[in-house]
């Protein structure tokens, strides 16, 4: 039986922590300005 590492699985679980909210950050800070020109677009096209 192998010996249980509790550092390893902290280490583990934090590399996937930032990991996952760097990813969610990356995605936002893209799709955000998209998001924000469509609604703006569509605004334009609303009073004009």
């Amino acid at each position: 039986m192998p010996q249980f590492k509790p550092y390893w699985w902290i280490s583990l679980i934090s590399w996937a922590f930032a990991i996952l909210s760097f990813a969610t950050w990356y995605h936002t800070s893209i799709s955000f300005p998209t998001i924000l020109r469509i609604q703006l677009a569509r605004i334009k096209m609303c009073f004009t």
